[in-house]
């Protein structure tokens, strides 16, 4: 009797424990798993030290500091984030309209953003993070600090698609009107320097985790050399999303890709590196080799979600 009394007990304890777990909030276990395993300190503290040099035509005209920031209100803030608007800490002779700021992370990546004309496009900003670090990003007046965790899957942030850096801010340089071949934007790109544009949105230097994730093959060149090639599709799906295509290729030439090329089987996108690493854009065939048209110097391609 005492035997089977506790096994009675035993079968009402796992039962029960059975039931809080079917009972819990579906999104509890995942939301556990995006939080950091320790919580920031709450508020918001500006690191001891910032110095950012500003580059105009490849000279340093100023640096920013902590100072600048406290000088100013900053333009967007909520509890855990500030972002003061680069316009406004910059004089207009140093960061003029029309005018490109290349903002240069820690680990050497890099954004471009434009002047914005209007508060309708997106703002170049200094970012305070919840960490107190400072970043450059680009944001959007009406929704600065949407929230995008636990939206779409690992490869999407449907709320969030505003270019940053990940690492901390070291350098700005300013491109100034009509000086636009000097940009990173308009120069020959190799894979690390290349400009990933989503959309409508600003342009961003392709990030080091993409190409990481990022499939390479070799195929020959017209002189038998071997030659570096990545398939579109799969840049497209790491860098934006599964259904995501490449819409148009920029370089020396302009293309756009219809839906039923990008569909086509019998040849594929892809982007290929010369001796110097300097890309191309081709379409390879079935037996390994690419169509003789092509775009030279690709700077830029175009992504449509």
């Amino acid at each position: 009797m005492l035997t089977m009394k506790r096994g009675n007990d035993l079968l009402a304890v796992l039962g029960l424990s059975l039931c809080l777990l079917a009972c819990s909030k579906p999104g509890e276990d995942s939301d556990a798993k995006r939080r950091p395993i320790a919580e920031p300190a709450p508020g918001i503290k500006l690191p001891d030290k910032l110095e950012v040099p500003v580059e105009v035509t490849g000279k340093v005209v100023r640096t920013l500091t902590i100072a600048d920031l406290k000088k100013y209100k900053p333009d967007f803030v909520d509890d855990e984030r500030q972002a003061w608007r680069i316009d406004k800490l910059l004089p207009p002779e140093t960061f003029p309209s029309g005018a490109i700021v290349e903002a240069v992370g820690a680990d050497g990546v890099g954004i471009s953003m434009r002047h914005p004309s209007s508060d309708k496009m997106p703002l170049p900003v200094l970012f305070l993070t919840r960490r107190g670090v400072v970043v450059a990003a680009a944001l959007r007046a009406e929704d600065p600090f949407p929230d995008y965790h636990g939206q779409g899957g690992r490869l999407r942030r449907p709320g969030d698609p505003m270019p940053r850096l990940l690492s901390p801010l070291v350098r700005l340089r300013i491109v100034l009107p009509g000086l636009e071949s000097d940009s990173v934007e308009a120069q020959p790109a190799t894979m690390e320097n290349l400009q990933v544009q989503i959309g409508g949105g600003v342009p961003t230097t392709i990030s080091a985790k993409i190409i990481s994730e990022l499939p390479s093959s070799n195929i020959k060149g017209t002189s038998g050399e071997t030659r570096t090639i990545w398939n579109l599709h799969d840049l497209a799906e790491i860098a934006v999303g599964e259904g995501a295509r490449v819409e148009t290729v920029i370089g020396e030439q302009e293309l756009v890709l219809a839906q039923d090329q990008w569909e086509g089987k019998e040849k594929r996108p892809v982007l290929q590196s010369n001796g110097r690493g300097i890309l191309k854009f081709h379409w390879l065939l079935s037996d390994g080799s690419v169509t003789a048209d092509a775009v030279h110097g690709v700077t830029r391609i175009v992504i449509k979600r």
